[in-house]
């Protein structure tokens, strides 16, 4: 008998993962591919598909069972390797001609073919086809593929004088591309650099390792210059990290980051074709936008990128996919809940969202986990704007479990914070005691970094000693001008940060609702 403790449990859950991260039109073509695939009679390969993707969560019991009542038990690894495979195949047909790039490549293919068959004349038409492709999309790798190309086709045509023309003007060719490519790859290594640095100190840097390495890729060539960058990839990489370096330097110039992103997103905007070829760094210009509006509460700014977000469809058509799609819808709902906020809508944005909880979150999830985690926040604050302690406990706690203690992500740090506060407004002394104690003890070890978060927890300490009502109303005020210096000198915390923390403070202070302390820090409407 096959023992199911045995099988390839890595490979069922890869592939329950693909099969979860298809787009319903993927999907829908895949049934219509794997028709063409009948095994044995039985396209057991495809209830194999349709057991995993209607699974909520993946178990792996549940597999076993299908197979068993087939008499094919010990079968399982073979169809879950076959099955990913042919998802893949199917993926490739039906992404062939979805990018440039992939337009580009089928062409050479049909080159290839047409190569084989000794058809010099029809290969070459194609071949001009994918030239103009690769020259419009600068993409010089394609483009020396295409050169190698010209060159073989004209050496097996025994053309003497087409052999001449063309050995004469590709070599020529090839060092203009090596140079661009150079420079190119360099963009590329720097542009990995500064994404790593983002992924390991998140949305601000706080420690001084951090800061010098930011400081010694700005220092690059490269970057000092606009006009060092050339080709639209190398401008648009240029503009993309002197924004990103404005919006995490330890003293954030956010304006200076907003400017660079408008001419990131500009420069798509008048090369529609390259913003089409690349439509997830467009796409990103709005996200990074609205983060930049976010810190610097221009609400009128805010929702014209959001009108011009959601008027995307009509200036793009079918050249936004349904990924991209996803992705937008995303952003809108996340501008939704980011605004209402901005405006002390609280209830309002709550109800936008109130019985379709699900929905909003599945949402979020089509593009990322990190956009999940964005949207728990918003409904966080919210909540706690709102005092149901319950839900915004219930949201930051999904912050927690589904982030990474050991990775230390901005959300999850700031979370961490929250949990405190939360447990604090609900009366929760004694679990306030000890998170504050277990926080403390993460963060013994970086004096350096993460000022305020130490701030934060040696007050709430205080907090907690204090005798009095008066004791504690004077630690709250003390720990208010210590946390307007932190800010005044450091520059350490987000802005919408700053003013979440500040209104708490007061509302403490003043003894009032942290829904009217709030708002006389937010913008009008």
């Amino acid at each position: 008998m096959f023992d199911f403790k045995q099988a390839p449990e890595k490979m069922s859950k890869k592939l329950y993962n693909l099969i979860k991260a298809l787009t319903p039109n993927e999907k829908g073509y895949f049934r219509k591919f794997s028709s063409m695939h009948v095994v044995g009679g039985e396209n057991l390969y495809m209830k194999l598909f349709d057991s995993l993707n209607e699974m909520e969560r993946y178990d792996k019991s549940l597999l076993p069972k299908i197979f068993r009542r087939k008499g094919k038990g010990n079968q399982l690894p073979a169809y879950t390797n076959y099955l990913f495979a042919n998802i893949l195949d199917a993926l490739k047909i039906y992404h062939a001609r979805k990018t440039t790039e992939a337009e580009i490549r089928h062409l050479l293919l049909d080159v290839e073919l047409l190569f084989a068959k000794g058809l010099y004349q029809e290969a070459r038409k194609i071949l001009a086809k994918a030239r103009d492709k690769a020259n419009r999309s600068e993409n010089l790798f394609l483009l020396v593929e295409i050169i190698n190309w010209e060159e073989k086709i004209a050496k097996n045509d025994l053309d003497p004088q087409l052999m001449e023309r063309i050995i004469n003007t590709s070599h020529a060719e090839r060092l203009k591309i090596t140079d661009k490519l150079k420079t190119s790859l360099q963009y590329k290594w720097l542009h990995s650099r500064v994404i790593y640095l983002m992924i390991r100190i998140g949305q601000h840097i706080k420690g001084r390792d951090e800061l010098n390495k930011l400081e010694e890729i700005m220092r690059h060539p490269l970057l000092r210059a606009e006009k060092m960058a050339i080709s639209l990839y190398d401008k648009n990489t240029f503009y993309y990290i002197h924004a990103l370096y404005n919006y995490i330097k330890r003293k954030q110039d956010i304006k200076k980051s907003i400017e660079y992103t408008q001419k990131r997103k500009a420069l798509m905007e008048d090369n529609i074709q390259y913003g089409a070829f690349d439509m997830n760094a467009y796409l990103s210009t709005f996200n990074n936008l609205m983060s930049s509006y976010m810190q610097t509460l221009e609400v009128k700014e805010y929702d014209k990128l959001v009108d011009d977000l959601k008027k995307m469809p009509e200036r793009f058509g079918n050249k936004i996919g349904e990924k991209h799609e996803n992705i937008r819808l995303a952003y809108i709902n996340s501008a939704v809940l980011v605004r209402c906020f901005f405006t002390g809508e609280f209830e309002e944005g709550l109800s936008a969202v109130r019985g379709n909880e699900t929905a909003w979150e599945n949402v979020q999830a089509k593009i990322g986990k990190a956009e999940v985690l964005v949207f728990y926040d918003h409904m966080r604050s919210l909540s706690f704007a709102v005092q149901d302690y319950k839900k915004a406990l219930l949201w930051n706690n999904k912050i927690l479990n589904e982030s990474s203690e050991e990775f230390k992500t901005d959300l999850y740090i700031i979370a961490m914070i929250w949990n405190i506060i939360i447990h604090y407004d609900m009366g929760n002394l004694q679990l306030v005691e000890s998170l504050t104690r277990s926080a403390l003890h993460a963060f013994y070890n970086e004096k350096k970094s993460h000022r305020f978060e130490r701030l934060f927890l040696k007050n709430m300490q205080k907090i907690l000693n204090a005798k009095n009502e008066e004791g504690i109303k004077g630690v709250f005020s003390a720990f208010k001008k210590e946390l307007m210096a932190l800010k005044k000198h450091t520059g350490e915390l987000m802005e919408i940060d700053y003013i979440s923390y500040m209104a708490w403070l007061d509302s403490h202070i003043e003894h009032r609702k942290y829904s009217d302390v709030i708002r006389k820090y937010l913008p009008n409407k």
